[in-house]
């Protein structure tokens, strides 16, 4: 296992140099012939065979760095991080931590190398790669395979939507070439597309926070620079367009620019820019060896890792710490602080519980009860009283009217009996009763939302549940009216019976 210094060059012809070549920047490494063999192992333990997957796609590079994800709006939750404090030096874990380095937990514990940790936008799921991608809830549970295949794939990002999965796989003999392309799929595993296809590497995907675009970094044009592209994989441009080493791109929870991983300035250092590739600035700035950024959800910081000197393991080196910086690049804190490794930090949204619906047990009529009226006239009603159990704003929507006299009938020929509102939170209803009958009652169904996906409601049919009643006694002086129930119900816009 080991720990290289940043190159401000990569090879590009490394066929040759195959099971030998190293994984990691700054960060952690691991022989290629070793993750190869103990990657077949475990898909033939788990899947009944497969022949020897061509892992050797991460030749591409003398060392494949390590890697950030997108950055989703939120409050700031848990930062994901690999380490192999706890495993053989050659195996890493994913730990989750507070955002101040304490609560450090192991979530996968295993002894295979779980590598580039990436949230969803909801902080519920936590993708990951181990030669295939993987995906978990977000305390560790429920590891499952998505892609599943001979192919070796890395780098995996969500959409904001949390609808999809952008990850890079080597095609072709990744054991003669070495070829990353980037690829798309649905977040369960399917539909897998591929979206750039060039005869030089595309590495790992960042989608911006509104899913339009992907950064990603690229060997196209000789020497590693940032790109970006339509989520549909076109219109791919050159941001960075540096003779420097550029690359590890992540969108700020805004979608307003860009971090990555730079040795422009001679030494690899964390740098911002804006989203089209313009204002770069040094963040870092330091005789470290800085990579792998990552923006907090609420945009006001950046996690990344730091080597401090001599960063090779193999001869007694330093081994990379999680730090995190304001987004300015002030306040470079080591949180992490730990005597093994520990990279490829991703800040993740605080989880929030899940949506609780509205109640609608409170739910009346204003007004609750008109008067007939000496002409032909309409009252506009509307509710109101719902409550929320999570302070979110609701949205009444009137769904049908019913009542429990006939729409027409001897003494009443008016018809309709109700109409649509000035808005679908009200409606206008008839003031008006048949003179030989015990006064009308309107019952209004209604849908209640929160605007997250909860709901309540009230029927108004056969059985219905609903609480907004409106009252129209026989006359002013008359008694209030009496419900008639679902025997006599109905449909006051169309005048069918119930």
């Amino acid at each position: 296992m080991v720990y290289r210094p940043i190159r401000s060059r990569w090879p590009r012809n490394v066929a040759s140099r195959a099971g030998r070549v190293r994984y990691g920047g700054c960060g952690l490494g691991e022989d290629i012939t070793s993750l190869l063999r103990r990657h077949n192992s475990y898909r033939r333990s788990h899947q009944g065979g497969f022949a020897a997957i061509a892992v050797l796609g991460l030749l591409t590079a003398a060392a494949l760095p390590t890697m950030a994800a997108a950055a989703f709006p939120g409050e700031n939750g848990k930062i994901a991080f690999i380490s192999d404090r706890d495993d053989d030096p050659d195996d890493t874990d994913i730990f989750v931590m507070d955002a101040d380095g304490s609560d450090q937990t192991n979530l996968t514990n295993s002894q295979i190398p779980e590598k580039a940790p990436a949230f969803s936008a909801d902080g519920s799921k936590i993708a990951f790669s181990f030669g295939d991608i993987f995906v978990m809830d977000a305390d560790g549970s429920d590891q499952t395979n998505l892609t599943n295949n001979a192919d070796f794939e890395h780098g995996p990002t969500f959409s904001p939507a949390g609808s999809k999965i952008a990850f890079m796989r080597c095609v072709g003999n990744c054991l003669t070439e070495s070829n990353y392309e980037i690829f798309v799929m649905n977040a369960d595993g399917s539909d897998q597309t591929r979206l750039t296809n060039n005869p030089a590497s595309d590495f790992f995907p960042a989608f911006s926070p509104d899913g339009s675009k992907i950064a990603f970094q690229s060997l196209r044009d000789g020497n590693m620079e940032v790109y970006v592209m339509d989520a549909d994989g076109s219109d791919q441009t050159n941001l960075t367009n540096n003779a420097a080493h550029d690359d590890l791109p992540a969108f700020s929870p805004d979608g307003s620019r860009i971090a990555f991983r730079s040795t422009r300035d001679g030494n690899s250092e964390v740098h911002v820019m804006d989203a089209d590739g313009s204002d770069p600035i040094n963040l870092t700035n330091d005789a470290a060896a800085d990579e792998a950024p990552a923006f907090s959800p609420d945009g006001s910081k950046i996690a990344f890792s730091r080597c401090v000197g001599f960063c090779n393991r193999d001869f007694g080196g330093n081994r990379p710490e999680i730090f995190v910086m304001d987004a300015d690049g002030s306040d470079q804190t080591n949180i992490t602080n730990n005597a093994l490794a520990d990279t490829e930090p991703d800040w993740g949204p605080a989880l929030q519980p899940p949506n609780a619906p509205p109640d609608c047990s409170g739910v009346s009529a204003d007004p609750s009860k008109i008067l007939p009226a000496k002409r032909d006239r309409f009252e506009l009603v509307s509710l109101s009283g719902a409550t929320d159990p999570d302070g979110d704003a609701l949205t009444f929507t009137v769904d049908g009217v019913t009542q429990d006299e006939p729409v027409t009938a001897r003494g009443d020929e008016t018809s309709p009996d109700a109409m649509a509102g000035t808005d679908p939170s009200n409606v206008r209803v008839r003031s008006e009763g048949n003179p030989k009958r015990n006064g009308r009652v309107y019952r209004i169904a209604y849908t209640v939302s929160d605007g997250n996906g909860g709901t309540c409601a009230g029927t108004a049919g056969a059985g219905g549940t609903t609480t907004a009643k409106v009252s129209v006694p026989r006359s002013k002086k008359s008694a209030p009216a009496v419900d008639d129930g679902d025997a006599t119900s109905y449909d006051s816009f169309t005048g069918t019976r119930l």
